[in-house]
């Protein structure tokens, strides 16, 4: 997925290769990504010119390659408005994550969060 505003573009510049568990999410397939799975799902909400949010990307990249039995869906805030304004999302600041498993929203973080922090939250879930 390396075309043009895809996961490698401005906010994934460093990744090599592609992980299967972190994906992009749009309007057209969120609502698969985040359908009820035998795995733990955490949602990124993100914005390419967002600061805090390119600090955050390379702790998501750890994440994708320490926990390989999640899935990590990346959604771009100016090209998905249909996504943040539903409920129960309804984002106001990012980056913000959300932890979905069994369909439902477990926790939520908001703001630069350390590796350490948001495996605190995943732990417990997975």
């Amino acid at each position: 997925m390396s075309e043009e505003g895809g996961i490698h573009g401005a906010i994934y510049p460093h990744n090599e290769q592609y992980m299967d568990n972190l994906v992009q999410g749009t309007t057209e397939n969120f609502k698969d990504l985040v359908a009820v799975q035998d795995r733990l799902v955490v949602v990124d909400f993100y914005a390419e010119w967002c600061g805090p949010c390119a600090a955050i990307a390379p702790i998501m990249d750890e994440l994708a390659k320490k926990y390989v039995n999640i899935t990590i869906v990346k959604v771009d805030v100016d090209k998905n408005g249909d996504i943040v304004r539903q409920a129960p999302y309804n984002i106001r600041s990012i980056p913000q994550l959300f932890f979905i498993k069994d369909g439902e929203v477990k926790d939520k973080l908001t703001g630069v969060q350390s590796l350490d922090s948001i495996s605190a939250v995943i732990d417990p879930l997975c």
